[in-house]
Order: C-alpha cells, then sequence, then structure tokens
C-alpha cells in the first residue's frame, strides 16, 4: 500500500503511534470529510433558551450521500455530526463518546486499522519495576511508509514557492499528498491558492502531474497511486465551509486542549514509534 492510502489520523497515529492525538486526530479527520464534502460547515446563529439566540458558532451540515466505502473511524465522526450539529455540541459527544482525552478515537478505530494492516505492532515492556505498559513500534511496512510521508512532505513544502511561478506543479504536489495535506498546518493558508491551480487547464503553464499520469511527459519512477476514496479533489474546494470549520475550531481547540492538559503521550512519553519490527 502507499501511504496516500492511509487516512490523515491513521498516518498521525503512524507518524507517533505511542502519542496521545485523539484531539489532533478527530481534527483533520474532519478536515478531510470536508474536503470530500462528506459533510459541510457554516456560520449560524445557535438557538438558546426561550427562543434567545446564543453567539455564532460552527455547525457542521452532513451530506445525505457518502461512499460505501467510507473508513470506519469517519463513519463513526458522521454519525455523531448527524446527532449533533453544532461544533460544541459536537465536542461534548465526542468527550463522551471517545473519553475525556478523547483517546478513545485513537485506541477503538485508528490503532486497530494500523495494526490489521500490520503498520505497527504491539510490544509488552516493564514499567516502573513492577507494572507492564503495551507500546507500538512501527513494523518494516510501517516505517517504510513513514519515510515515505517524510519525502511526500519534503515535496509538499515546495507548494507556496509554486503558486506563482509554476501553478501546475504546485497542483501536481498537492494532489500526490491526498488527505496527508491536513497534517501539514503550513499549507492551511494555501488551500484556496491550491484550489485554484488545480482548476487551470492542464497545460496552462506547464505538464501537470496528478497521481500516477501526466500531461506531456512519462509518469514519474516509484510515485503511489492514489486509490479513488482517498484522493481529494481541491477543484471543488468550499472555502466558506472551512472559513466557518476555522471560526468554529477556538472553542474545539480549547475544549481539546482543556482534556488533553491531563498528559501528552498515552504513557507519558513518545519515541514515535520505532522501525525494522516483523512484517
Amino acid at each position: 500500500m502507499a501511504a496516500v492510502d492511509l487516512t490523515p489520523g491513521e498516518a498521525l497515529l503512524l507518524l507517533e503511534p505511542n502519542k496521545r492525538q485523539g484531539s489532533e486526530a478527530i481534527k483533520v479527520s474532519l478536515m478531510w470529510l470536508l474536503a470530500k464534502k462528506c459533510l459541510t460547515a457554516s456560520l449560524e446563529d445557535k438557538p438558546g433558551f426561550l427562543g434567545r439566540f446564543l453567539s455564532r458558532t460552527s455547525r457542521l451540515h452532513p451530506s445525505d450521500r457518502l461512499p460505501a466505502d467510507l473508513p470506519s473511524e469517519m463513519d463513526n465522526l458522521m454519525q455523531l455530526v448527524r446527532r449533533t450539529g453544532y461544533m460544541d455540541d459536537f465536542v461534548k459527544a465526542a468527550r463522551i463518546q471517545y473519553g475525556n482525552d478523547l483517546t478513545g478515537f485513537q485506541i477503538h478505530y485508528l490503532i486497530p486499522s494500523l495494526l490489521k494492516r500490520r503498520l505497527i505492532e504491539p510490544r509488552t515492556e516493564p514499567f516502573l519495576i513492577v507494572f507492564s505498559r503495551t507500546r507500538y513500534y512501527r513494523t518494516r511496512s510501517g516505517e517504510a511508509l513513514r519515510q515515505q510521508i517524510d519525502t511526500l512532505f519534503a515535496r509538499a513544502r515546495e507548494i507556496p514557492g509554486y503558486l506563482d511561478r509554476s501553478p501546475a506543479q504546485a497542483a501536481a504536489l498537492a494532489a500526490t499528498l491526498g488527505g496527508l495535506i491536513f497534517l501539514m498546518p503550513e499549507l492551511r493558508p494555501h488551500f484556496t491558492d491550491i484550489a485554484h491551480a488545480m482548476r487551470r487547464p492542464i497545460g496552462a503553464d506547464a505538464s501537470m502531474y496528478t497521481g500516477d499520469t501526466c500531461s506531456g511527459s512519462s509518469p514519474r519512477p516509484n510515485e503511489p497511486l492514489v486509490k479513488d476514496t482517498m484522493a481529494l479533489d481541491f477543484t471543488g474546494f468550499d472555502a466558506g465551509a472551512f472559513d466557518a470549520f476555522d471560526a468554529g475550531m477556538t472553542a474545539l481547540d480549547a475544549s481539546f486542549d482543556a482534556a488533553a492538559s491531563s498528559g501528552g503521550a498515552a504513557d507519558g512519553g513518545s519515541d514515535g514509534g520505532g522501525g525494522g519490527g516483523a512484517d
């Protein structure tokens, strides 16, 4: 499999499998769902007691039609969105469902998925002499994907520089990232420009490489193919929906940060996982 076949949450956990990051995994998963148009977001006045309206808040609107092969953690989040709607209600429900620090999201969905794909393996280790703990380490396959992700990230950091002088190249690099683009916060300010670059006719400024095909040249060697389910089409990027989502992120982050303040890593620290385990 290729790194771009991972969901953003799975990739996040693969990079640091022993770190508590359920909250971040939920955030990047919601961004993925927005980009896939499985849901959209708007700013609305939330009705309160006796018809009074509370301050404006983000509201998540689920799509009526979802892909049949939607990843399990995404499907679970969509069920939560349908039951809540408003961002603050979503956060409250998420903390009930996944635990106060939200690590249940990674424990019940992301870790099992990586184990099933044999990208990580559990190891029981002694802890404080009389105790033991389970930690996760990348297998050889998982380590290969981590290296692939690092390579994709290194290329993607060139995107802002290409947006003006070669938009097609910027779009091509963004296309190879898939959902991994949401693990690069430095690209968030450029999403609208990336979408504009992807809407440009192929050949407008250069031959455009998209995934495993290229206009006017041969495919790049060893480039991972992107499954249809995981591929992102930024040509229809909804800047308004992302702006509304961002507006709700202040409350979201505050709640997540408060929940996470009890600790950082799942066992008090993280070494990011090891490579070279059994395949």
